[in-house]
């Protein structure tokens, strides 16, 4: 029986022993030659040594309690999958080599997936050191270059881009591209996501560690480029005595239909940044978000006023903080006041003196804006968060809307419901409302469709938003950007995320007091993420099935419903909400499952090259259907 048991045991770890050892013969093979290998050979030899030790306690494994078996075993499962990974990494080392590139490989990147560092060779997700780009005239595009340094030492480098060219026409590439370098940074789940995007520093240099790789990103703004082939070339060049330039080609194709200059889409996040971390350049921040299509800013400052026994108005009423935000904001879109404060006086929020001095506040905000030259249409009042959420909610809202009513009907109405809001809750609210923003998750996906016939049956506009948590593993494609193609799925004119910069929380480090929720980074002015940079795509694509709409709508009414017209419709159709499955409609979801990172690197490929496929189709189709008008 003895030897029976330890017969069990010495197999299975003389066989990974033997892996492990032909797995180690491989590595010194494939190393053979490199440069700057002294540090392999020291680990090959400590390897060496594990083995023998491995043997040794594999001969004895029968006598050995089940802690120590375990540890014995997870130990050599360790080792092979460590050396599996660095035969993945020795192999294009010396691939590198051969071909006398050494030590930085350069290979163009899918921006979106999940950067992996040394990963992304192991994974086999080496591309090309070419960079590809195509855009809609007068959009924003990005584009991520993986580098690896497979030497033994840091290097500094230096990034620089050439030109764009097209035939006899020369751009300066400072008027095209920003370059910034995807930063890790800590998460509520205790790992890392690749997601800050700082711009490189003023000289453009890189630090590349030993045997490690960086991602750099670049933004492309097609607004100075005409519609064409545009040709260039990204630099990486050392800063050592002799220099060493490795080149990657960057070809950015820019289609004839142009992005409209206002986006289709409203775009709400609830920027806080006054209170914020960007507050000391706030309005930086407000370039920033109008750059990304945020175009629905949310704020308490409302006119303060006093009010006597009798409901009247004492004194003048206070509206400069007020009007320091009105004038800041409303070039730039519409503003949501949170209308509940500001009001003070004798008596609780329901007493007649209080709805008489409201009303009265009411009428006379909506006459001093006018004098600041903002209509009806730039502004709505959102008395309450989230209706719905907990009880009482829905009561508050209907109380403060009826005194708007009352007010002046012309007054604009907005509220965001979430799914415990009762269908009778919603009816009610029906005539007090004229923008609905409900929650996605309780009425856009699996759930809430007879809730969301009641907000369509109404006349009121309906957009939605979202506030996940671990927001910073949600997939950049799939949660971020496809809101947008949710919204255009199902007919709406609006979408929001929690949040731009809402609060004093630090966003570069582990959340202490807060979640994931925060779309920038504060640096020497608004530092961006993948995140923040697939909203903005997201609210282009819109605007562009927009123009598709439009356009196929005026060639109906002129020559009917031609092939072109109908391959066009086909895109508006299924083709985007095909897309819009992306946002928490398939099985594939938003953030990590059980298959980790690099699963989720391999569903981002998948969803971008959708993404690419039908942007792809609604370029050939404005012009398609802009010829046959001819």
């Amino acid at each position: 029986v003895a030897q029976r048991s330890i017969k069990a045991y010495v197999v299975p770890f003389r066989k990974e022993i033997s892996d492990l050892t032909l797995l180690l013969k491989e590595v010194k093979h494939i190393s053979k030659g490199l440069p700057d290998t002294y540090w392999l050979q020291g680990q090959i030899s400590a390897t060496e040594k594990r083995i023998q030790n491995y043997r040794q306690q594999a001969a004895i494994s029968g006598t050995l309690n089940s802690v120590t078996r375990r540890e014995l075993r997870d130990a050599l499962g360790n080792d092979i999958n460590a050396y599996k990974k660095n035969i993945a990494l020795y192999t294009a080392a010396r691939n590198q080599y051969l071909i006398k590139e050494w030590p930085i490989l350069l290979s163009s990147a899918n921006p979106w997936a999940p950067f992996g560092g040394m990963e992304e060779i192991v994974e086999k997700r080496l591309l090309s050191a070419e960079i590809n780009i195509n855009a809609f005239s007068g959009e924003t595009e990005s584009a991520a270059l993986n580098i690896f340094n497979f030497g033994q030492e840091s290097l500094q480098a230096r990034v620089e881009i050439d030109p764009f060219t097209n035939g006899g026409t020369t751009v300066p590439s400072r008027k095209i591209v920003k370059s910034h370098e995807v930063i890790d940074v800590p998460t509520q789940t205790l790992d890392y996501s690749a997601d800050a995007l700082p711009l490189l520093n003023q000289a453009n240099v890189i630090i590349l560690p030993q045997w490690n790789a960086r991602q750099l990103w670049l933004n492309i703004d097609t607004k100075a480029l005409s519609p064409g082939i545009w040709k260039s070339k990204v630099r990486i060049k050392t800063l050592e005595i002799e220099s060493r330039e490795f080149t990657a080609s960057l070809t950015v194709h820019v289609w004839s239909s142009s992005l409209p200059k206002k986006m289709a889409l409203k775009h709400c996040n609830w920027g806080y940044v006054y209170n914020s971390r960007h507050k000391e350049y706030e309005d930086e921040s407000i370039q920033d978000r109008a750059a990304h299509g945020n175009n629905v800013f949310v704020t308490g400052f409302v006119p303060n006023v006093k009010y006597d026994k009798d409901g009247n108005i004492i004194g003048e009423i206070d509206y400069s903080r007020h009007d320091i935000f009105v004038k800041k904001y409303s070039p730039h879109g519409l503003i949501l006041f949170q209308p509940t404060g500001g009001l003070s006086g004798p008596g609780g929020n329901h007493g007649e003196a209080y709805h008489k001095a409201y009303v009265s506040r009411a009428r006379a905000w909506v006459k001093h804006l006018a004098k600041m030259g903002v209509n009806y249409d730039q502004y709505a009042m959102y008395p309450v968060d989230e209706p719905g959420l907990r009880d009482g909610l829905v009561e508050i809202y209907l109380h403060y809307a009826k005194l708007f009513r009352e007010a002046d009907p012309k007054i604009k109405m907005y509220t965001d419901p979430v799914s415990r809001i009762t269908k009778e809750q919603l009816t009610e609210m029906v005539p007090y409302v004229d923008i609905w923003c409900p929650n996605r998750v309780g009425f856009l996906l699996h759930s809430g469709a007879d809730k969301l016939k009641i907000m369509r049956k109404s006349k009121g506009e309906i957009w939605t938003y979202e506030c996940e948590g671990n927001a910073k593993h949600l997939s950049p494609i799939g949660y971020y950007r496809s809101q947008s193609w949710l919204a255009w799925h199902h007919d709406l004119t609006g979408i929001g995320f929690w949040s731009y910069s809402t609060s004093g929380a630090d966003p570069w480090f582990k959340p202490s007091d807060t979640l994931d929720y925060l779309l920038t980074y504060q640096g020497n002015s608004v530092v961006s993420s993948k995140r923040w940079e697939a909203v903005r795509d997201g609210m282009e694509e819109y605007s562009m099935l927009a123009v598709l709409k439009k356009t196929v709508q005026e060639i109906k009414k002129e020559n009917g419903n031609s092939d072109a017209v109908k391959k066009a419709e086909f895109i508006l159709g299924n083709g985007a909400s095909s897309i819009a499955q992306f946002c928490g409609l398939d099985k594939d979801g938003t953030t990590p499952g059980r298959t980790g990172l690099k699963g989720v690197r391999k569903l981002a490929d998948q969803r971008w090259k959708a993404i690419q496929t039908i942007r792809k189709e609604i370029a050939e189709s404005l012009d398609e259907l802009k010829a046959s008008q001819k």
